[in-house]
């Protein structure tokens, strides 16, 4: 319980400022926990018709949003009788508050990117105002500081904030290793097959990991016979299947976490026919066509996209060994009994891992919020509906990292049969690229 305070609005829902993904998928979770109700709008105008509508209790605000296209609103909260008390929360890496707002004898906070839920979680219940007496904490924990119970301002779950602090030491992935190298530029730039073929002879991995796949038996099909030289590999397969291959190889090559108790080849199969699948699903989903810069985006997040599985089973091995029973043993979703079992799930990790280490805005969005139901509205929300899709499809013909919630292809066929593009992906696409999947599993070694 926390002591009363007396003031106002204390009936007043929470407003939130602000159009990203990831603040308003926390704020909503944050809200919901107090059982309270929140208004998100995006722009400062619908703020300030908000304020005159319903008066808040507290206010949230993006402070960049609110630097760029905030006349009206600071305006309004430094000279409004009714708003001039108001509580106000401002997210952002910018420092400086507003200096209108400095002005008033209110209740001002800034919380810095990258912030955890239960920071906010406790900063939103300090600025509440309370006339009942107290404020019960949610019987129900938030997913960022279970199992424990706050009990004062800078308490956090020990054992959460312990792994979202090793999670951060972890080995920063090179971000030239997402998108851009000087070999993917070459296979973009449509350089000769020679040109390219010299570049990637420099790698002696990517040279043995290429012959180990063009030489499994799905690639074999398509060759005719066994390949034992690179430039020969390349004729055979071209430079777009290549263009996969170094994709692949690069970026498991710069995720080698001893990731304790999980199946790292049943792992990266599932993580590679996402990628293989996505760039494709999504132009077929959202009709527009994907540029090979955008192709290699969208395979990159693909193949990262449980990036969160690999870093808590490489942190937290016999406990995270413990989830995956659980899972195997019943029809929960994995990412429920991570927060359970560990106080975190792995697309709360991952997406604290992508924002920790400034990837770009895409995988930050994506890896965080791919098993919010429903697809939150937002800037990359046609690729998060894409990557759902990728995953779903995935983990129901058993490609996934754990072994609940299995289904065939027939059986997958029967429930795709009243939709075109679905039926599509069941018939022809997803059977050929789980072939092809099995393949490229072989990169491993």
């Amino acid at each position: 319980m926390i002591e009363a305070r007396e003031n106002v609005g204390t009936n007043g829902p929470i407003l939130f400022l602000g159009d990203d993904l990831h603040d308003r998928q926390v704020i909503t979770q944050c809200v919901k926990q107090l059982s309270m109700e929140v208004v998100l709008v995006q722009g400062c105008r619908s703020a300030a018709s908000a304020l005159l509508s319903r008066e808040p209790s507290v206010a949230i605000l993006d402070l960049e949003l609110l630097q760029r296209d905030a006349t009206v609103l600071v305006s309004m909260l430094a000279s409004n009788p009714h708003c001039m008390q108001l509580p106000l929360i401002l997210i952002g890496n910018v420092t400086k508050i507003p200096e209108l707002l400095q002005r008033q004898n209110r209740s001002v906070r800034l919380l810095h990117r990258p912030y955890y839920q239960d920071q906010l979680f406790i900063l939103v219940r300090e600025m509440l105002p309370l006339v009942d007496g107290a404020i019960e904490l949610p019987q129900s924990n938030p997913p960022a500081m279970s199992p424990c119970t706050p009990q004062g301002k800078d308490h956090f779950c020990d054992e959460t904030q312990l792994l979202r602090e090793r999670l951060q030491r972890l080995p920063q992935l090179p971000l030239a290793a997402l998108t851009r190298s000087r070999l993917l530029d070459l296979i973009d730039d449509a350089n000769g097959l020679e040109v390219v073929a010299r570049e990637a002879a420099t790698d002696p991995g990517l040279v043995a990991a290429t012959l180990r796949v063009v030489n499994t038996a799905y690639y074999r099909k398509l060759i005719g016979r066994p390949v034992g030289e690179l430039r020969e590999a390349l004729v055979r397969i071209g430079l777009e299947e290549f263009r996969k291959l170094v994709l692949g190889h690069t970026l498991i090559s710069a995720l080698p976490w001893a990731a304790r108790g999980l199946d790292r080849a049943r792992f990266w199969k599932h993580s590679l026919l996402v990628a293989n699948l996505l760039p494709v699903v999504y132009q077929l989903t959202s009709g527009s066509m994907v540029s090979k810069a955008a192709w290699n985006e969208l395979y990159s997040v693909g193949l990262l996209h449980d990036l969160g599985i690999l870093a808590l089973a490489t942190l937290e091995g016999e406990r995270y060994s413990r989830v995956l029973a659980t899972v195997g043993a019943s029809t929960r979703h994995l990412h429920s009994v991570e927060r359970e079992l560990l106080g975190l799930s792995h697309d709360q990790a991952g997406g604290l891992l992508a924002r920790q280490w400034r990837l770009p805005e895409l995988f930050q969005t994506l890896l965080a919020a791919h098993h919010e139901t429903p697809v939150p509205d937002g800037r990359y929300s046609p690729q998060l509906k894409a990557l759902c899709l990728c995953d779903g499809l995935c983990r129901y013909v058993d490609a996934g990292p754990h072994t609940s919630h299995q289904l065939d292809l027939w059986r997958l066929h029967r429930l795709s049969e009243r939709h075109p593009t679905m039926s599509r992906l069941v018939e022809d696409l997803l059977p050929r690229e789980l072939q092809r999947s099995n393949s490229l599993i072989d990169m491993l070694g």
